[in-house]
């Protein structure tokens, strides 16, 4: 894992901690993360006609949800590669939770309720 988590076929879960607000974090998803989602998606063979990355955006519990699903193909991996990132303001700083690959819809629920942000 670690460094070396980058499988679809589980799930991988990461939190970040920034000083961006969730305008700015939700920015750099759409453009960034959404941009190479796109690219990658392009250049996938082995799915017809659909080469193309998906996002959509949502509020969840007291979360805001940007998720970014692209088609992947590679040696043992074939299927939609779901990101999902989910946002919440903690005082100065904002929590990004993000959870990558298989499991994270039945998972995420009990991800998010599990985190506690202390009051300042």
């Amino acid at each position: 894992m670690g460094w070396q988590g980058v499988s679809f076929g589980d799930l991988q879960v990461r939190a970040y901690v920034t000083s961006l607000s969730e305008d700015e974090v939700l920015e750099r998803v759409k453009s960034q993360g959404f941009g190479a989602a796109q690219s990658i998606a392009e250049r996938q063979t082995g799915f017809g006609a659909s080469h193309k990355a998906l996002l959509s955006t949502s509020t969840e519990q007291q979360w805001q949800h940007a998720k970014i699903s692209y088609p992947l193909w590679y040696g043992d991996y074939g299927g939609t590669a779901p990101i999902d990132f989910y946002l919440r303001d903690a005082g100065h700083y904002r929590l990004v939770i993000v959870l990558m690959g298989w499991g994270a819809e039945s998972e995420a629920a009990s991800i998010l309720s599990s985190i506690a942000i202390p009051l300042e």
